[in-house]
């Protein structure tokens, strides 16, 4: 991977954070894409996690940042809007950073779980009445 002054940012955010393998995985799908961005792990301590969103809402190759514990109920008080499933479950794990510095978290977890179940062939209920 080539990283330019041109290059994109993708965090992942969490504490501890040292573990984590979804940089390599992220990297991956963006070098595979043709995208010109670099995910890269942030060890963001709780009371780290204001300044990071301040932050990042004034760094303009930023597009966003994966979040993992214990952020993603915390996060939610510090994004401009919450869809999807955000909304309902109070918990946030992808936030996207627009060219404004506007900040909108998402919840994948839910989602992705389905999917993976649907591609190792278990089918899910349909949901509530």
């Amino acid at each position: 991977m080539r990283i330019t002054g041109k290059t994109q940012i993708y965090g992942l955010i969490g504490d501890p954070i040292e573990c984590t393998r979804t940089p390599e995985v992220y990297n991956a799908g963006f070098a595979e894409r043709g995208l010109d961005i670099a995910a890269m792990p942030l060890h963001i301590p709780r009371r780290g996690l204001p300044e990071l969103v301040a932050a990042a809402r004034g760094r303009q190759n930023l597009v966003g940042f994966g979040v993992t514990m214990p952020h993603k109920e915390a996060v939610t008080a510090h994004v401009d809007e919450r869809i999807g499933p955000a909304v309902l479950c109070g918990a946030v794990n992808v936030v996207r950073r627009d060219s404004g510095g506007r900040l909108t978290g998402a919840q994948l977890d839910g989602p992705g779980f389905g999917w993976c179940l649907e591609k190792t062939g278990f089918s899910l209920p349909a949901g509530p009445p």
